[in-house]
C-alpha cells in the first residue's frame, strides 16, 4: 500500500504535535549523522522547542562551535551564496511552478491553433478568429513551413550523396565487369546490388563447374591408365598384322592330325567320347 502524502500546514492538537516533532528530530538527527559518514563532511544541527529545556545540538558543542567559527569567517560572498530564509525559498517554489503554468499555456495554444491550421485546410472559415489568434495561426505556420523546407533540403542532400555512391558504385561495377540487367532495373542501387550479387553467383557456379570438370578429367586420366595395364586393352589398341596372299610365299598346309580318329590320343574326339562315326 501506497504511503499517504502529509500536507504541510500547522498542527493544531498540541499533543499531536508534540509526537510528531519527536519523531521528526530523531529522523533529522539521523539523516544528518548519515550524511556526515557517507560523504566525509562536516555538519551541525541546533533545535530549539517550546519542548524542550535546551536546544538539541548535534553532534557535539565544540564541533558546532567550530563549524559556527569557520563560517563566521568566510566573506559575505561565500557566505551568502546559497543561503536563503522561508520567504526566498518560498518566492523560489512559486516561480518554478508559474514557469511550468506557462510552459503549459503555450503548449496548449499551440496545439489549438495547430487544430485551427488543420481545420482550415479541411474547409474552416477564419471569419470567427480575432486578430490574435490570427497572429498565432500565421507563427504556426510559418514555423511548420520552415520544418518542411528544412527537412526537404535534408532529403534532397541525401538523395545527392545516394546518387554520387551509385554512380561510384556503378563505375566500379563497370570495372569489374559485373554490370548485367536485373529484374530491379538498370540505374537504382536495388539494380547495382543484384547485378553484383548475380555476377558473384555466377562466378561461384563457373569455379563448380571449372572444378567438376577437373575432376571428369582426372577420373578419365586414371581410367586411361587402369586400361593401358591390362594386357588384353594392350591386344585390342596393337592387333597383329593380317596374312595377305602371296603367291610366291604361299601359306603352309594346315595340319589335321588326328582329326576324327578316335584311335589318336590327339584325335578331336578321343576314345572316351559318346560320339562315334556310323
Amino acid at each position: 500500500m501506497a504511503r499517504r502524502k502529509v500536507r504541510l500546514h500547522y498542527i493544531a492538537n498540541e499533543s499531536s504535535r508534540r509526537t510528531t516533532f519527536r519523531k521528526r528530530k530523531k529522523g533529522l538527527l539521523k539523516k544528518v549523522g548519515e550524511i556526515t559518514t557517507l560523504c566525509d563532511i562536516k555538519a551541525a544541527v541546533i533545535i530549539y522547542s517550546p519542548f524542550d529545556c535546551e536546544p538539541e545540538v548535534f553532534p557535539s558543542h565544540p564541533e558546532v562551535n567550530e563549524l559556527l567559527t569557520k563560517f563566521r569567517d568566510m566573506p559575505q560572498m561565500d557566505k551568502t551564496r546559497k543561503m536563503v530564509d522561508q520567504e526566498t525559498f518560498l518566492q523560489q517554489r512559486i516561480d518554478k511552478v508559474r514557469e511550468q503554468i506557462r510552459k503549459l499555456k503555450r503548449d496548449n495554444r499551440e496545439k489549438e491553433i495547430t487544430q485551427v491550421m488543420f481545420g482550415c485546410l479541411k474547409g474552416r472559415t477564419l471569419s470567427d478568429l480575432e486578430m490574435n489568434d490570427l497572429q498565432d495561426l500565421n507563427f504556426i505556420i510559418e514555423r511548420n513551413l520552415r520544418e518542411l523546407e528544412i527537412k526537404q533540403r535534408a532529403a534532397d542532400e541525401q538523395n545527392q550523396e545516394n546518387q554520387v555512391n551509385q554512380v561510384q558504385a556503378e563505375s566500379i561495377a563497370v570495372e569489374l565487369g559485373l554490370m548485367t540487367r536485373s529484374a530491379f532495373g538498370e540505374g537504382t542501387s536495388k539494380g547495382v546490388l543484384q547485378q553484383h550479387h548475380q555476377a558473384t553467383m555466377e562466378a561461384q557456379s563457373m569455379e563448380q563447374m571449372q572444378y567438376q570438370m577437373m575432376q571428369v578429367a582426372a577420373q578419365r586420366q586414371h581410367l586411361q591408365q587402369l586400361f593401358l595395364q591390362q594386357p588384353w586393352f594392350v591386344d585390342i589398341m596393337n592387333p597383329p598384322t593380317p596374312q595377305t596372299m602371296d603367291f610366291f610365299h604361299p601359306l603352309p598346309p594346315l595340319q589335321l592330325e588326328g582329326f576324327g580318329d578316335y584311335n589318336s590320343d590327339n584325335a578331336t574326339w578321343p576314345n572316351n567320347s559318346s560320339f562315334r562315326f556310323p
